[in-house]
């Protein structure tokens, strides 16, 4: 996404043509914005007003829907492979999609710096908490096949990289001592990308094979 007479639109180039196509919305800012596998919808997040929610974007029919509608923070979305399910992270805690606005709720009242990963249908339905870790910021959902995901957390008061298994167990993968940000994964999961802090700036790193690993502590 990139700014557009003072508010964001979302631009699709295509790098065999050079041909580009420009979406714009009723959105004072959009970030983060991710291809569906099957390459059939994006997913975004989407500040209007005061709220920011996770929107789908159907590239044929034009379709646009808030599928987190509310007043909790929403944000980091990620394509499941099923191309059905996306993975974002939000301060919703155990409140389902649609609960609270302005007219219901007092948002100084709540304590939004809980921060953890969800999953949801496109349809709006089937929220599942991923993490339920109140004191610990977990980004970057990033799912693998086989029911894997990679994301980013501060547990040890740096960003680095952990894996949920199916099992739902957790370990961590890296150990650094600047900070991780922003994953990528190969559609095959051979590949990680991410970027961390090096000397005098942020650069680009390769992870091989990120599902085998096993960090020694």
């Amino acid at each position: 996404s990139v700014k557009s007479i003072g508010r964001d639109a979302i631009f699709i180039f295509d790098l065999k043509t050079n041909a580009e196509q420009k979406l714009e919305f009723d959105m004072d800012a959009i970030y983060s914005v991710a291809w569906s596998p099957d390459g059939e919808r994006l997913a975004f997040q989407g500040i209007k007003g005061d709220q920011s929610d996770i929107y789908v974007y159907e590239l044929k029919s034009r379709d646009l829907v808030n599928i987190t509608d509310d007043i909790y923070s929403d944000h980091d979305p990620q394509w499941e492979r099923d191309n059905r399910t996306i993975y974002f992270v939000s301060d919703r805690r155990d409140n389902p999609v649609g609960t609270a606005n302005r007219r219901n709720m007092l948002i100084w009242n709540y304590d939004y710096h809980s921060s953890d990963i969800y999953s949801i249908g496109i349809d709006g339905r089937d929220l599942t908490r991923i993490t339920n870790t109140p004191t610990i910021i977990e980004k970057s959902p990033t799912p693998g096949v086989g029911g894997n995901l990679l994301y980013i957390s501060d547990r040890s008061g740096i960003n680095n990289i952990y894996l949920r298994d199916s099992s739902g167990a957790t370990r961590v993968l890296t150990n650094s001592i600047s900070g991780i940000d922003q994953l990528a994964i190969a559609s095959d999961d051979s590949k990680l990308l991410f970027n961390a802090w090096n000397d005098d700036g942020y650069d680009i790193f390769l992870l091989r094979l990120p599902f085998t690993l096993k960090y020694e502590t």
